[in-house]
């Protein structure tokens, strides 16, 4: 909607704040009849019929009734943009919020977290009949989005900076799937969230020592229990459009 309502209006860049919520492009359609109104690029239609007084009906009172709706059309139409155009989702901004968490009242959002457990539940799947499979963080991104690579999403390549962004996507997909899962080998167990499947992409994919120490605070287990889980010998990471296959 962002990307047609700019390119049928001609809007300036930066009009719609990037990754703006649904108030935001509600509030922007809202004020369209204005532009037309005051003689901006829109042309203003009103539709249904002028607010009247209704008369009194039974139990109902009188009472007055809602009036014209308005609308708005481009005056000067732009070309419409292709479905790709409009599927592409703005830049990352510099800074403030995460705009990897899907909007809670966009209808697309399920998606990404229904990839996203399915995903989870896979890799612990894995793991359970001896695989120590993980995924790496753009890869992960990019596979809950449902596209070939994480610049798909975010309109570059992946930043240090996006590290912290991400296991945020990843703690909202374990809290979707219903909570850590309990992985064993051997003698030794824990709890994993998605996050605990997500690995650098340099071998031997060792978490760093921040990584490990968030990952007790939520989930209580250590960095020796985690190396004791996914022994180094085993790591793969997987594919991020094929699942069933590693790296």
């Amino acid at each position: 909607a962002r990307g047609y309502l700019t390119a049928r209006y001609g809007m300036p860049n930066g009009i719609l704040p990037e990754r703006g919520s649904h108030d935001d492009l509600q509030a922007l359609v809202a004020a369209l009849p204005g532009v037309g109104l005051l003689g901006g690029p829109a042309v203003a239609e009103a539709n249904g019929f002028p607010a009247a007084e209704q008369s009194a009906r039974g139990d109902v009172p009188v009472h007055r009734v809602e009036g014209l709706i308005w609308d708005a059309r481009p005056r000067h139409p732009g070309p419409a943009p292709d479905k790709a155009a409009v599927a592409t989702k703005p830049p990352l901004p510099a800074n403030g919020g995460n705009p990897l968490l899907p909007d809670d009242r966009d209808p697309h959002g399920d998606a990404v977290y229904t990839r996203g457990v399915a995903l989870f539940r896979h890799l612990a799947e894995r793991h359970a009949v001896g695989e120590a499979l993980g995924i790496g963080y753009a890869d992960f991104v990019a596979m809950a989005y449902g596209v070939e690579d994480f610049a798909a999403v975010a309109g570059r390549p992946f930043a240090q900076s996006d590290i912290g962004r991400t296991i945020e996507l990843a703690d909202q997909i374990t809290h979707a799937a219903g909570g850590p899962v309990e992985l064993s080998l051997g003698e030794s167990s824990l709890n994993a969230g998605m996050d605990s499947f997500i690995w650098p992409k340099q071998p031997p994919h060792r978490l760093k020592a921040k990584a490990l120490t968030e990952h007790q605070r939520k989930h209580g287990y250590t960095a020796e229990e985690w190396e004791a889980v996914f022994p180094e010998p085993n790591r793969k990471l997987i594919l991020p459009a094929q699942p069933g296959l590693t790296q």
